[in-house]
């Protein structure tokens, strides 16, 4: 029997924490392939010792069946994850458009909100579920994927997939030992997603603050509480329902939080390297003008 073939695109934080799962269950199968996708000195570390994934009850050590960068020798992808910088994502899945066909199902699970649209355009007879993760984590070195707390989980889901489409993915999932959610309403998921993550990822780096300082001042605070706001009401106005409550849920949730914790654009930003502020902070604004939406707040800061 012909395996099955599992493509993790990006091994970065959220990759690295999908990939080292899966890996560690289903490398060497006879049922899947697993292939790593990533690029310099991280894929070297991987291809010599593998990847290790640290947590803070385990640390594990995987090598995926295969390693690569050359996107042409990848042959046929059942399932593809996306897991890149969502500014990678168009240029790096275009590379890929010789191995997916109307069987491949695709994943996407980085952040934004609208990675899911996109892939439907480029793959509209392919199988493209929606999802997105919710966890803390970094390349803490060339080689090693370090998650931060326990609260980690992917929520996948589809509006118009058969159920049995997106049930193969969330039970491999499960057997790999992943923590994942099957939604009854993946957009207001995603959506809740995009409201943390593009208020926090907006204010930690423009104001290069951690979650702990933002807290701990008053005018920060209300900043961050206002970006929310905004991104809510962008939801609201497509009739996706965050109950109200979700913002002071939030809130609470980051009290709990280390003081140093930060977003990964925020890292990305002090390390100097290319930061994902088109999707996470001009992409509210420029939904904000299409559908008469005020973001002040995140004008505001923009220009800060």
């Amino acid at each position: 029997m012909q395996k099955k073939k599992i493509v993790i695109l990006g091994i970065g934080g959220v990759g690295g924490y999908i990939g080292g799962f899966i890996a560690d269950k289903y490398a060497n199968s006879n049922e899947y392939e697993v292939v790593f996708i990533a690029r310099g000195e991280h894929a070297q570390k991987i291809k010599e010792n593998g990847l290790s994934v640290k947590m803070d009850d385990q640390t594990f050590t995987v090598k995926p069946d295969v390693v690569t960068n050359d996107l042409s020798e990848i042959g046929k992808i059942d399932i593809l994850i996306c897991s890149t910088k969502s500014y990678d994502l168009l240029d790096s899945i275009q590379q890929l458009k010789d191995s997916i066909s109307n069987e491949t199902i695709i994943l996407p699970l980085l952040n934004g909100v609208d990675s899911f649209q996109k892939l439907k355009t480029l793959f509209p007879q392919s199988k493209v579920l929606n999802g997105c993760i919710f966890i803390v984590s970094k390349i803490a070195e060339p080689g090693v994927i370090e998650i931060t707390g326990s609260n980690h989980y992917v929520c996948i889901g589809s509006n118009d997939l058969p159920i049995e489409t997106v049930k193969s993915v969330y039970d491999l999932f499960v057997k790999a030992n992943l923590n994942v959610r099957l939604s009854e309403d993946i957009d207001k998921a995603v959506w809740e997603k995009y409201i943390f993550i593009s208020s926090l990822a907006t204010l930690t780096t423009l104001k290069d603050k951690t979650i702990g300082h933002i807290l701990e001042n008053e005018e920060l605070k209300e900043i961050l509480i206002s970006l929310m706001c905004e991104v809510k009401s962008l939801a609201d106005a497509q009739n996706i329902q965050i109950n109200d409550s979700f913002i002071e849920k939030n809130i609470s949730a980051m009290e709990k939080m280390p003081y140093e914790t930060t977003s990964s654009m925020h890292r990305d930003k002090r390390a100097e390297k290319q930061i994902e502020i088109e999707s996470l902070s001009n992409y509210v604004v420029q939904l904000g003008k299409q559908l008469n939406i005020e973001t002040k707040t995140f004008e505001q800061t923009l220009k800060s």
